[in-house]
């Protein structure tokens, strides 16, 4: 499969940022890309104060645009994460769509982005509801799973996605410009030896305007760890080939998912 990361730069206005997203799918798909990921809250900058102004549900005009999107390329859209209204509750959620332009997937983010930091403090909990399942969906290459951004802090989330068999996770994320050089692409590393699958990572470009810097350097990795593409903090697109079943044989040959002793992430009783 030939997948796209697709680093676009977002706009403050939300209907702009979707013409900045349809631009860099073209270029995906010029690519020969046949998946495709946007980044996190792809339509606005990591701003709380602009999330009331492109809030939505699903069939809101940016989920329609991603399925439409989806259905003209023929290609299977991972849409990063917009501001989804559902049930009352605002949530950080990431929409997979079928080259039909169908709906298959809706991740809503689990571990919300709160922190205080010397020099950063974010309470992304003040303005999303967490979710609370783990999402995997079928693909012609196989199942994938699908995070978002904090959630790759927590090994036991794509533990549970491999365990239902995902061979590639997907995780639309805007680390920052403090933990970003520490943390981004040994988490994407640790995460894929973890769970002995394909991750990759598609971040916001780096907005020196915004209050919030995006780290970018969106890149994909092995499941033996291995850096396989990545870019720097521009926008760009990073087109790669994977063969998902290269998974499946480092499962066979290093036998970790099947030895796994359940229960010792709990405490003793």
């Amino acid at each position: 499969m030939k997948l796209s990361l697709c680093q676009i730069k977002p706009d403050r206005d939300w209907k702009t940022s979707l013409d900045i997203a349809h631009q860099g799918l073209k270029q995906a798909v010029d690519q020969g890309a046949e998946l495709a990921v946007l980044p996190e809250l792809f339509v606005i900058p990591y701003e709380f104060s602009l999330v009331d102004s492109c809030a939505q549900p699903i069939d809101g005009p940016i989920g329609t645009s991603l399925a439409a999107w989806a259905k003209e390329y023929g290609l299977w859209l991972v849409g990063g994460s917009f501001p989804l209204l559902e049930g009352g509750r605002r949530y950080n959620a990431c929409p997979v769509y079928s080259p039909a332009g169908e709906l298959v997937a809706l991740h809503k983010k689990i571990h919300l982005f709160d922190i205080k930091m010397d020099t950063l403090s974010v309470q992304e909990g003040d303005c999303f509801s967490p979710g609370r399942e783990v999402t995997v969906f079928d693909s012609p290459w196989g199942k994938i799973g699908v995070a978002i951004c904090f959630d790759l802090r927590f090994p036991n989330q794509f533990l549970s996605m491999a365990n239902q068999g995902a061979g590639l996770m997907l995780a639309p994320a805007a680390f920052n410009t403090v933990t970003g050089p520490r943390h981004f692409q040994l988490l994407a590393q640790a995460r894929a030896i973890d769970s002995q699958s394909f991750v990759a990572v598609c971040s916001p470009a780096l907005d020196q305007t915004a209050s919030y810097h995006s780290y970018g350097h969106s890149l994909a990795v092995s499941p033996m760890g291995k850096v396989l593409g990545q870019l720097d903090s521009q926008p760009g697109i990073l087109t790669i080939s994977l063969d998902l079943s290269q998974a499946d044989k480092v499962r066979q040959k290093l036998p970790v998912l099947c030895n796994q002793v359940p229960g010792l992430d709990r405490p003793n009783s």
